[in-house]
């Protein structure tokens, strides 16, 4: 079997970094991403959009695209450095911006799918696995690399989106592996010396108590892959580790009183037995801690993670909140979803098409969404006063439709995660004695959770 090359792997899909929170402006830029005319093929506009698109790892959902833009520009460099015409190198910049968008707008349209599994293979890397297991990272590397290639091949585009999901758990359970044999080993390695040498018949009951510790602290592994978990992994694996330690050192102790004369190992039994229930007690201790230790850790680890939830909502928010002029929409937080509440969609009377001019609104809504990890959107219809309460809410759903509509056809959210709701004209927001207040209540809330 051909060994995978990691390192070439690497340095082709280099960028792995975890998802950083990029200001609402760069945001703003990423979603535009996707055009000539709104993303210019210039030596400055791309250099920033490859910038923008590795931070969204761009170059692991859509290689193929990327690095062939990233090829495309490199040569623009080269011949602008060799004085060649400007006319040539232009040509470059053109087919480095049409690939870096194409691999933009695919990106877009399968980045909810691919997240978990980005997200398992980065910890899998960045938890010591490209150090210790390499025949088994290069046969889930050569996985992925397939995976990708397979998402962008209509025929196999199915088959790929199926694969997802096992190479996750693969991911996983490769960090898993990884972590305890790294933080285990030692411990597992002293625990099969000190049985080799007799612990079960000599000191069964530490035997035991050291078992426990061992599991536990594996269980806690396979339970806590994540990187707020690595330290606390790390403490378990000493405290393991010093209790095979002290089994062994029991067992010999032990072993070695027997060889005694009677005389001798009655004089030395009585030291024997308490250096065992001083062992015993310690051991206890340390599985007592362990315990309470797991524990607090369990707990601080939901908490740390709550914590780095609400910190992201709340930076989200605010990059949601730049996207939009005031007299555009409000936007603002309830619980814990992000309301968007549009002012100039001005639909017309008794209509449900969306007026062409709204459609710049609503690419800024896209650009909200896909600043969520994984959104339930709720589309919320509402009209002004004009007509039968009926015809209002058949025609508030319509309107809610049509924009669901919107987002699905430029791939914003997948159709199971986003449903629709007319209120009809029973939630105003401004006087419907007006015209001008009868056209702000014909709008669309978009509800992010």
């Amino acid at each position: 079997m051909k060994i995978f090359n990691l390192n070439t792997f690497l340095i082709l899909w280099s960028g792995i970094s975890l998802i950083g929170c990029a200001a609402g402006k760069q945001q703003a830029m990423l979603n535009t991403i996707g055009s000539p005319e709104e993303r210019p093929a210039t030596f400055d506009a791309l250099r920033e959009d490859f910038n923008i698109a590795e931070r969204d790892q761009v170059n692991l959902i859509a290689p193929d695209k990327f690095q062939q833009a990233k090829k495309y520009f490199s040569q623009a460099e080269a011949m602008k450095a060799e004085g060649q015409p400007e006319d040539e190198f232009n040509e470059k910049l053109s087919d480095a911006r049409t690939n870096l968008d194409s691999a933009m707008a695919f990106s877009k349209s399968n980045k909810d799918r691919m997240n978990p599994l980005i997200e398992a293979r980065q910890i899998a890397l960045t938890s010591g696995a490209a150090e210790t297991t390499n025949k088994d990272l290069n046969a889930l590397e050569e996985k992925y690399l397939a995976l990708v290639k397979d998402l962008d091949t209509r025929n196999s585009r199915a088959d790929a989106l199926d694969q997802i999901t096992p190479l996750t758990q693969d991911y996983q359970d490769l960090t898993v592996k990884t972590l305890q044999a790294k933080h285990l080993g030692e411990a597992k390695n002293t625990l099969g010396i000190a049985k080799a040498e007799g612990a079960e018949d000599l000191v069964p009951k530490t035997l035991k108590e050291t078992e426990a510790v061992i599991k536990r602290a594996g269980d806690y592994i396979a339970q806590n892959v994540n990187p707020p978990s690595m330290k606390n992994i790390s403490q378990l694996g000493k405290e393991a580790s010093a209790a095979s330690t002290r089994l062994l050192r029991l067992t010999r102790e032990t072993k070695a009183s027997k060889a005694l004369s009677p005389e001798d190992r009655s004089l030395n039994s009585e030291a024997v037995l308490q250096s065992s229930k001083e062992e015993s007690a310690r051991l206890q201790g340390i599985v007592a801690g362990s315990n309470e230790r797991i524990s607090k850790l369990e707990s601080r680890t939901k908490d740390y993670s709550k914590l780095e939830q609400r910190d992201l909502q709340s930076k989200n928010i605010e990059s949601v909140r730049e996207l939009f002029d005031e007299e555009e929409a409000k936007v603002f937080r309830q619980g814990n979803s992000l309301i968007i509440s549009l002012k100039k969609i001005n639909f017309p009377v008794n209509e449900s098409d969306i007026p062409s001019q709204s459609f710049g609104l609503l690419k800024k809504v896209q650009t909200a969404i896909s600043s969520f990890k994984e959104p339930s959107v709720v589309v919320e219809g509402h009209t002004d006063s004009t007509g039968s309460a009926d015809l209002n809410k058949a025609l508030s759903t319509k309107r809610a439709e049509a924009v669901k509509e919107y987002f699905l056809s430029n791939s914003v959210i997948s159709p199971e995660r986003v449903e629709t709701v007319g209120y009809g004209s029973e939630k105003p927001l401004a006087s419907n004695k007006s015209s001008a207040g009868r056209a702000i209540n014909r709008r669309i809330d978009v509800i992010i959770k």
